[in-house]
C-alpha cells in the first residue's frame, strides 16, 4: 500500500467519527518529540462542535465536570467561581479556622449558627 493510499484512510476514518470536523487534513511532517512540540505549541488544543472550548477568554481557566459542576479562575477579574448542580453541598474542614479577609455576602434560606 502506497503511503498517501495510507493517510487518505487514515483521515476518511478520523472524518467519519468525528462528522462534526469542518476539515480533515494529513500532516506530512515527522512525529518526533520535536515535531510534536513544535505542534503542540502552535495548537494547544483542538476543539469541534462535539466537544467546543469551555470558555473564549483568554483570561480563564475553567474546569467542568460530568455532573454539570463547575469551577471558574478569571484571572483577569481575580475572581474564583464554584457552582454546583442541584442539590450539591460544600464541605470546608479546617482545624486551625478559616480567615476570610474582605466583604461577606450570604444569600439562603436557613443555616447553622
Amino acid at each position: 500500500m502506497h503511503i498517501q493510499h495510507l493517510l487518505t484512510a487514515i483521515t476518511q476514518i478520523i472524518h467519519t467519527h468525528l462528522p462534526e470536523l469542518r476539515e480533515v487534513s494529513t500532516h506530512a511532517g515527522r512525529f518526533d518529540l520535536k515535531e510534536i512540540k513544535r505542534l503542540a505549541t502552535r495548537l494547544p488544543a483542538l476543539y469541534q462542535n462535539k466537544f467546543p472550548a469551555l470558555d473564549g477568554r483568554p483570561s480563564v481557566h475553567r474546569v467542568q465536570y460530568n455532573d454539570g459542576a463547575l469551577m471558574e479562575y478569571d484571572r483577569a477579574f481575580n475572581r474564583l467561581t464554584v457552582q454546583l448542580p442541584g442539590a450539591g453541598t460544600v464541605n470546608l474542614v479546617s482545624p486551625a479556622g478559616v480567615h476570610i479577609e474582605g466583604d461577606v455576602f450570604v444569600k439562603g434560606h436557613r443555616g447553622y449558627y
